[in-house]
């Protein structure tokens, strides 16, 4: 079993990456290097929150017959694994508020690229997978 992600390893990440881009930055004046730099100073303070949100969207897969439940298993699981369940964009706009939001900060952790989304939860893999296979045998999968 591989070991879960602690906020502070993430943390800690965040603030590495940050100091690193800032440094190109300094020394090339590079844009994106300055932007990843503002991200990672910002708006990547609230990662601790944006593990919550898988928390929370996993919470809506208990029901895979509402809109919601199946978007949140489709958008986490092709996260999990693209290659193995695809997730139209677009269905996002299924989710509430709240959820769309939690959804949009997986995708900032995502772009993080410090560990997989099921490390950040206690059994992840096992979920994930679990989670794959209630969409197959339900036959929202194609």
């Amino acid at each position: 079993m591989q070991p879960r992600t602690t906020i502070k390893e993430l943390k800690a990440h965040i603030d590495k990456q940050g100091s690193f881009q800032k440094q190109i930055f300094d020394q090339t004046g590079a844009k994106s290097a300055e932007e990843w730099h503002v991200f990672c100073s910002s708006d990547a303070n609230n990662a601790p929150d944006w593990v919550e949100g898988i928390k929370r969207l996993l919470k809506l897969t208990k029901d895979l017959d509402t809109s919601g439940g199946r978007t949140a298993a489709k958008f986490l699981c092709n996260i999990y694994n693209g290659h193995r369940v695809s997730f139209n964009l677009g269905e996002l706009n299924n989710l509430s508020m709240p959820n769309w939001l939690d959804a949009i900060n997986i995708l900032k952790l995502n772009k993080i690229n410090f560990s997989e989304i099921h490390n950040y939860i206690e059994n992840g893999s096992d979920i994930f997978e679990n989670l794959i296979e209630r969409l197959r045998n339900e036959g929202y999968l194609e």
